[in-house]
């Protein structure tokens, strides 16, 4: 435990001891005047207790941050070079799978086209006169008004032609597919979220025209220090805090390297939510609960007081006589802080009366008149 926590702790235990200096003031003014029994019990300090209850441990909350992030984020561009002549999404907009955001200039493909579609046609007839040719000669050869030599060459002949066609036809699916490739379609359902564009530049092949960010089911990407993620596994279900709501989110994987500068390692955990409704980049808050099997008693701050060798003490008010006890101090170990309350083992029992407020004015072996700290509180409001 750090020297800096320790001071911490001292100081709100002064702090609250000043509440009770105060409250127990009004037990000593408000006592009836009389003789030397009436001034004793003037003397008698009134102070706030709660029993200590024993539990069998407690849970360590810890932390972490990170942000959210589009499960698939592309930087869409064009395969082909050429004139930008369309832009058809902005920034922002809500975008469906296939859906054309962007085109060139393709009349250069369009003639290319037509070009290639007409010499199909030629190599059609040709093919067309092969075949009859081919017929021809093959009746002739077996009546033998023809040579062998000619039918082979006509036969063979219609063969080049179907080659040619068939380049032909390759030619022209290349050239259709660049007019395809003209066009940038939405790989996923997404937002626009940058645009680097626009009408009218001629664009290089593969330079990106839009930032896109798949808008289903974001990622959190959160890094996860200490052993804190041994027990963070796939399919745990989390609630991450997410611009102050609270967002459903299943951990898809833990990645297995631990980061080099910060040592913590990225849990990826999917938000059952909309990108629309968490912006990409906002920070997520991932708290995981650790459960330590340690008995123990949890107490406010303003009962500690600090002892030596690192410990810290109470006050217990214990063997009542009338309406009195006495007060023995009590040695602990703080095992873990929790705001303004903390967890501790040592010589305190179960059900004991432990002072919770005014450490400063009190000493072992000092008779003290014991109440609830609400109702302290009650009596110094009535006064």
């Amino acid at each position: 435990m750090s020297m800096g926590w320790i001071s911490r702790l001292g100081v709100t235990a002064v702090v609250a001891g000043g509440v009770a200096f105060g409250l127990s003031g009004v037990a000593a003014i408000t006592a009836p005047d009389g003789g030397a029994d009436t001034a004793h019990e003037a003397r008698v300090l009134t102070v706030a207790t709660m029993k200590a209850r024993l539990v069998p441990g407690y849970e360590v909350r810890r932390n972490f941050t990170g942000r959210v992030e589009a499960r698939r984020e592309s930087q869409v561009g064009f395969e082909l070079g050429g004139l930008v002549t369309a832009l058809l999404a902005e920034e922002g907009d809500h975008l469906e799978v296939g859906q054309v955001i962007a085109r060139l200039d393709t009349a250069r493909l369009e003639v290319q086209l037509k070009q290639l579609r007409g010499r199909r046609a030629e190599v059609q007839a040709n093919i067309g006169l092969a075949r009859a040719t081919r017929i021809r000669q093959e009746r002739l050869a077996k009546k033998g008004y023809s040579s062998q030599q000619r039918y082979d060459e006509a036969r063979f002949g219609e063969q080049v032609l179907f080659g040619r066609l068939q380049q032909v036809d390759a030619e022209i699916a290349s050239v259709e597919l660049d007019i395809e490739k003209s066009e940038i379609k939405a790989p996923f359902a997404a937002i626009v979220g940058e645009r680097f564009a626009d009408e009218g530049i001629v664009i290089a092949a593969g330079a990106p025209v839009f930032d896109l960010l798949e808008r289903t089911n974001p990622e959190a990407r959160i890094g996860v220090a200490g052993d804190a993620v041994d027990g963070i596994a796939a399919g745990q279900q989390y609630a991450l805090l997410v611009r102050g709501r609270r967002v459903p989110a299943t951990v898809r994987s833990v990645l297995p390297v631990r980061d080099r500068g910060t040592r913590t390692v990225d849990v990826l955990l999917t938000l059952h939510a909309p990108l629309n409704g968490i912006r990409h980049g906002d920070l997520a808050r991932l708290e995981i609960a650790r459960r330590l099997d340690q008995p123990g008693f949890w107490l406010p701050l303003t009962a500690l007081t600090e002892s030596s060798r690192g410990l810290w003490a109470v006050y217990v008010a214990v063997g009542l006589i009338g309406d009195k006890s006495v007060l023995e101090r009590r040695e602990l170990e703080v095992l873990h802080q929790e705001a303004d309350r903390v967890f501790v083992r040592g010589t305190l029992g179960d059900s004991e009366h432990v002072v919770v407020v005014g450490l400063h004015r009190l000493v072992p072996g000092q008779r003290v008149r014991i109440t609830g700290a609400e109702d302290l509180l009650a009596a110094a409001t009535r006064e």
